[in-house]
């Protein structure tokens, strides 16, 4: 899969659940998250507990099984989707 073809699924599934997980993305053959993640914020994408540790860029939370989850912000959630939604984004 072509990087421009994973950046689209990931852009896809974070737009309609408002998070994606690294052991998702591995099931499809996606290896590179943190990059794509990476290019995602740089094109304007708000996420959820970043930080900046020892000169790299992190976003995401560790969940109970050692996954990696990456949530938009409600706050860009909604203006994705043009209204308050319900969703499972973190604030």
């Amino acid at each position: 899969m072509s990087k421009e073809t994973q950046l689209k699924t990931v852009t896809s599934i974070l737009t309609r659940q408002g998070y994606i997980t690294r052991n998702y993305c591995l099931g499809m053959k996606i290896t590179r998250l943190g990059a794509l993640i990476n290019t995602l914020v740089n094109k304007g994408m708000k996420f959820v507990n970043y930080s900046k540790t020892k000169g790299y860029n992190r976003w995401g939370e560790l969940t109970e099984n050692n996954d990696c989850k990456y949530s938009l912000t409600s706050k860009y959630f909604e203006k994705l989707h043009g209204k308050k939604t319900q969703t499972r984004a973190s604030k």
